[in-house]
């Protein structure tokens, strides 16, 4: 989720590339099982990966004030970004970029005109040739190549778009209208219902596993103060709670075979603070939730975050309560 800026002037910021940092971890803290890397957002310092097995963070990409959403492609080796205009001018597009996610060169580049700027949300389709888009104020999802060449569109005819919005390895799409699950066809010309939520006080940060069988959602029910972790079968059945406790746990990504399910728990609520750059403008940053980021089967079984040992907590001395920050963004497991 982008920190959301109140613009008191135009201001536009240039990331540079030209070294990334690694936070110096040697291996302590890692699981020392699974594979592959969680990506995430760590707040005011940038796009970071950590290693699963060892744990050692490395830096993606540096803290950038104007990205406010990413994707990483399935081999783990492309990052897509969108970002403010590049024009202060001129608020109706998005600036896309898709960067070699190793060295962080812009590998593409194109402006997506939404009709209003922060709107959009893209990922990657499986094997990377496409991007779908959903854009709430605008009603529809788009789909278009790794250029910006618009392919297809999907409309709403009742009710509006999330932002939830997940590929299938068949190419299809997931995605929520309202409070309903629904599937597209391989063209996108049609959609069907696969579910409906209507019981739910609000369903969020759909994830789905690369077989295309499970889903897990965060889903907040009425009469809990807190939001918790829900998973059902991708045809619709067999819905369930799979995670309880005190707090709210969101932000899922399953690993790449599907065995083990990334998430973030011990939500910590951050507050806005003023913010001023060279004289050049300033404004009010409003802050995004920020988690501690766990790692629990993805077996469809319910635990408990706070006292289950089969969830294991990624400790970071000297952050936040010794978790590994996380912004409220979705992660990404690759």
């Amino acid at each position: 989720m982008k920190k959301v800026l109140i613009w008191l002037a135009p201001l536009l910021i240039a990331a540079s590339f030209s070294c990334k940092k690694s936070d110096g971890n040697n291996g302590v803290g890692g699981t020392g099982k699974g594979t592959g890397s969680i990506y995430f957002h760590d707040t005011n310092e940038g796009i970071f990966k950590m290693d699963v097995r060892t744990g050692k963070k490395t830096q993606v990409l540096p803290y950038d004030v104007s990205r406010y959403y990413w994707d990483v492609s399935r081999d783990g080796k492309k990052i897509l970004e969108t970002s403010d205009p590049d024009d202060p001018n001129n608020r109706n597009y998005d600036l896309y970029k898709i960067r070699d996610a190793n060295s962080g060169a812009v590998l593409s580049s194109f402006k997506w005109y939404s009709g209003y700027a922060n709107a959009t949300r893209p990922i990657f389709s499986p094997d990377g040739a496409m991007i779908a888009i959903t854009a709430p104020y605008n009603g529809k999802i788009f789909i278009v190549d790794t250029q910006g060449n618009a392919l297809y569109n999907i409309y709403a005819t009742s009710g509006s778009f999330t932002g939830n919005l997940q590929w299938m390895p068949d190419n299809t799409l997931l995605f929520t209208i309202n409070k309903t699950l629904y599937r597209s066809n391989t063209t996108f010309s049609d959609f069907r219902r696969i579910a409906s939520f209507n019981n739910f006080n609000m369903i969020s940060q759909l994830a789905a596993n690369n077989a295309g069988t499970s889903l897990v959602f965060m889903g907040a029910m009425p009469g809990d103060d807190n939001a918790h972790l829900w998973m059902i079968n991708t045809d619709g059945s067999g819905l369930k709670q799979i995670t309880q406790g005190n707090e709210t746990e969101g932000a899922p990504a399953f690993s790449p075979d599907g065995a083990l399910l990334a998430f973030g728990s011990d939500l910590i609520q951050s507050v806005g603070v003023p913010w001023t750059i060279g004289g050049s403008g300033q404004g009010i940053a409003l802050g995004s939730s920020v988690w501690g980021i766990s790692i629990m089967p993805a077996d469809g079984n319910t635990y408990n975050v706070e006292n289950n040992n089969a969830v294991f907590h990624f400790p970071q001395q000297g952050k936040r309560n010794n978790r590994v920050p996380a912004d409220s963004d979705p992660m990404e497991w690759r």
